[in-house]
């Protein structure tokens, strides 16, 4: 998980990282969301389930709610 957080950071992108917290989300260009049970840093399963919504609102309450 490390390297690949690593990686990601080379390439640009913004990722904050909490350690204890049982969600699961991505937000892109602070818009887009994808959330649901999968872990992104590592194989998904098959009974993993993720939802995409485009909404500022809902990409900054998840931030709001989870980072402060």
């Amino acid at each position: 998980t490390k390297r690949l957080v690593e990686i990601l950071k080379n390439c640009g992108a913004n990722i904050k990282l909490q350690e204890h917290m049982h969600e699961h989300f991505t937000i892109i260009d602070e818009e887009i969301v994808w959330y649901g049970s999968m872990n992104f840093l590592s194989r998904a399963k098959a009974d993993d389930n993720l939802m995409r919504e485009k909404s500022k609102d809902v990409a900054q309450e998840l931030l709001e709610i989870s980072f402060g």
